[in-house]
């Protein structure tokens, strides 16, 4: 029994590991130097929502990886453009079936990954052409992935609707309880900081 989990087990160290090169490459592709690049992965790595998460066989780990590769496409339009559209597109597209709640990501992944697009340096027929070649996959991803949704359960699968911004207060308490992000994942505070410092000090990697 344990030899027939092994497959299993090594695809989902695969998804970890992906995860985690991709917090270094990310880290790299925004500047960030080899140590601090690494520090952000070990943070990542060594967290205990990771560690625990991926060594299970459920979505948040595979949703992670493909938005952290999502957002290094984002950002590596600008010297490898049609290699990160199609890295962008396939994470956009796979996200939602990864799990429907993923939605909310996948769209914002499409928002930041156009208007990255329309601010690079490429020319503008190229960089249009590039953006509606991103805009084709995504719609033709959505849209088999919403008859696929209609054919099998008659509609949505998770009660979106409902469920988006019904409880805001939730929302906080997610973050900010002792059972919720925060003291699982202390990095997040570490890099919404450094989130907010990007934008006045490192000029240089601002795309406005």
């Amino acid at each position: 029994a344990a030899l027939l989990l092994l497959p299993v087990n090594i695809l989902l160290a695969g998804i970890a590991a992906l995860g985690c090169l991709g917090m270094f490459r990310l880290s790299r592709r925004v500047g960030a130097g080899p140590l601090a690049s690494f520090a952000a992965m070990a943070g990542l790595a060594g967290s205990c929502f990771w560690a625990i998460y991926s060594a299970r066989a459920l979505p948040e780990v595979l949703g992670a990886t493909l938005l952290i590769w999502l957002f290094w496409a984002v950002r590596a339009q600008t010297d490898r453009p049609w290699l990160a559209t199609f890295v962008a597109a396939g994470c956009c597209v796979y996200l939602p079936p990864a799990h429907l709640r993923f939605l909310p990501m996948s769209l914002m992944g499409m928002g930041f990954f156009g208007l990255f697009g329309l601010c690079s340096r490429q020319s503008w027929p190229a960089k249009l052409l590039r953006l509606a070649v991103f805009s084709l996959l995504c719609g033709i991803g959505y849209a088999v992935f919403f008859l696929v949704q209609q054919d099998m359960y008659g509609g949505s699968s998770y009660p979106v609707a409902d469920m988006l911004f019904s409880s805001p207060l939730a929302m906080w308490v997610t973050v900010a309880d002792f059972k919720g992000l925060v003291p699982i994942f202390p990095l997040f505070m570490w890099l919404s900081a450094a989130a907010i410092g990007w934008l006045f000090v490192d000029r240089a990697q601002r795309w406005f």
